[in-house]
C-alpha cells in the first residue's frame, strides 16, 4: 500500500475505499457476496503481517483482508486505471481511503 494524491492505493496504484457500514475495529467486513463482487476486498496474502495502522481481518467464507485504522479496505470494480476514484460517494456509503 502507498499514498498517491492524498489517498491510499494498492501496489498497482488503484484507489482503495472504505465502506460506511463497516465498524472500525469490529474485526469484520459488512461487504460480502454480491457486494464483494463489485467492491473486491484488498486481500492480504498468507503470512502478511500487520504494521501500525494496517491490520488484517479474516473474511466470511475465508481469506484475509487488509484494514486501515480498523476499517476494511476495498477496490472498486468500476475503476479501470490507476488513480481512478469513480467509487467515491457511491450510494452515499463508499469513501476513498485517506491516511
Amino acid at each position: 500500500m502507498a499514498i498517491s494524491g492524498g489517498v491510499l492505493v494498492n501496489a498497482q496504484g488503484m484507489t482503495l475505499y472504505t465502506f460506511d457500514r463497516d465498524v472500525a475495529g469490529s474485526g469484520r467486513s459488512n461487504c460480502n457476496g454480491d457486494c464483494a463482487f463489485m467492491w473486491p476486498p484488498l486481500q492480504a496474502v498468507k503470512g502478511a503481517k500487520p504494521d501500525g495502522a494496517l491490520t488484517i481481518i479474516s473474511r466470511e467464507g475465508g481469506g484475509d483482508q487488509w484494514c486501515y485504522k480498523g476499517k476494511p479496505l476495498y477496490l472498486f470494480s468500476g475503476d479501470v486505471n490507476p488513480g481512478d476514484n469513480t467509487g467515491n460517494g457511491v450510494n452515499g456509503v463508499w469513501r476513498v481511503a485517506t491516511p
